[in-house]
């Protein structure tokens, strides 16, 4: 088949099959042409068309309606180079046939070419850690917007930035010397010349480790929006729901790295282990683009008041915001202060209207 799926070599199959002993028995030809790597690399192109949309619509809406294009904006885009990079990557070690039958890789492939889809591989997961990195400062960057008058928050969101820091450290370190002496090749078991010189980590070991650092950083990322909703006391539960709606896709993005988890477990332990490569990097890619994408959901809201205040209605979180404080007995509650001139519930509502009206 043509591009972008990877194409069989018939031709190749048959000569494999004719030797004597060389493939194992009950391996067919129709076995060996086997492919499921239309739907991987169709699910990688339309992420990466819709993040790629999403983005330019925050850029518009933070740089052009609101003027107020930060850190975190930027930060975006920045997550944009090594995605596209493993974008790019991802469709061409399916092309390969890296996410082909494991026996198709062992008596098919050319030893050069498994030797290119392991440096690719390499290459491509060094900028997978960096466009998750990058993506996730983004959020904490974003989350800062609103932090200036919570203590509580601006501790979580340094410790968080360290923590994401120091986890990106340690997957990189991870990833550069899975093996010794220091190599792109991660040689399969049949591999005895490069299994000979290179002393190396199991693929799992070190996937598995990373994938559950990220796990713990997409928890974290995404808990500090739900424990500032959490706390806000003086918010009706219809509001709290309506800004919990905001972090639905940050739910995505936790239940995708469990099933990154899943994959490379199986693909690990798994006989025919390279059988769920394609889906592994079509996972990874909704990873990095869910995101990025549930980091720009909020930004776009000043887009969405644009198009509503065209069409002379306005957004049920600036309605509340503006019923609230032109409304005396509830403006009155939520700024009263304590003996000391500071007021928690002014402060905690403050905060709610922040996070409204920031994104």
């Amino acid at each position: 088949m043509g591009w972008p799926i990877s194409p069989t070599d018939s031709a190749a199959i048959a000569a494999a099959l004719a030797k004597p002993n060389y493939v194992p028995a009950g391996v067919t030809q129709a076995f060996l042409e086997e492919n499921r790597d239309t739907s991987p690399v169709q699910t990688i192109i339309f992420i990466g068309v819709v993040v790629a949309i999403t983005l330019l619509l925050r850029c518009y809406a933070r740089g052009i309606i609101r003027k107020d294009f930060k850190l975190d904006d930027w930060l975006a885009l920045a997550t944009m180079l090594p995605y596209t990079g493993f974008i790019a990557l991802s469709i061409i070690l399916i092309r390969l046939g890296s996410g082909r039958h494991i026996q198709y890789i062992q008596y098919i492939l050319s030893g050069p070419t498994i030797n290119n889809t392991e440096v690719l591989d390499f290459a491509a997961h060094i900028l997978y850690t960096c466009a998750l990195l990058f993506c996730r400062l983004s959020g904490l960057a974003f989350y800062w917007r609103f932090a200036d008058r919570t203590p509580w928050m601006q501790r979580a969101i340094k410790a968080a930035w360290l923590f994401f820091c120091g986890v990106f450290l340690c997957q990189l370190m991870f990833s550069i010397f899975h093996c010794l002496p220091v190599t792109g090749y991660w040689p399969y078991a049949w591999q005895v010349e490069e299994s000979a010189r290179y002393t190396c980590l199991a693929w799992g070991t070190v996937y598995v480790t990373n994938s559950g650092l990220s796990l713990v950083c997409d928890v974290l990322l995404f808990s500090i929006p739900a424990t500032l909703i959490a706390r806000l006391q003086k918010a009706s539960m219809v509001r709290k729901l309506k800004l919990s709606l905001l972090l639905l896709p940050g739910t995505l993005v936790i239940a995708i790295s469990i099933v990154r988890i899943d994959l490379v477990i199986r693909g690990q332990y798994d006989p025919d282990q390279s059988w769920v490569y394609s889906p592994f990097l079509a996972v990874e890619n909704g990873e990095i683009g869910s995101t990025l994408f549930a980091l720009s959901v909020p930004a776009l809201k000043p887009l969405l008041n644009d198009l509503l205040r065209k069409y002379g209605r306005r957004s049920s979180l600036d309605t509340a915001y503006t019923k609230d404080f032109e409304n005396p007995r509830t403006s009155e509650r939520y700024l009263r202060t304590d003996s000391t001139g500071n007021s928690a519930a002014s402060i905690e509502m403050k905060d709610y209207h922040d996070y409204a009206r920031a994104v």
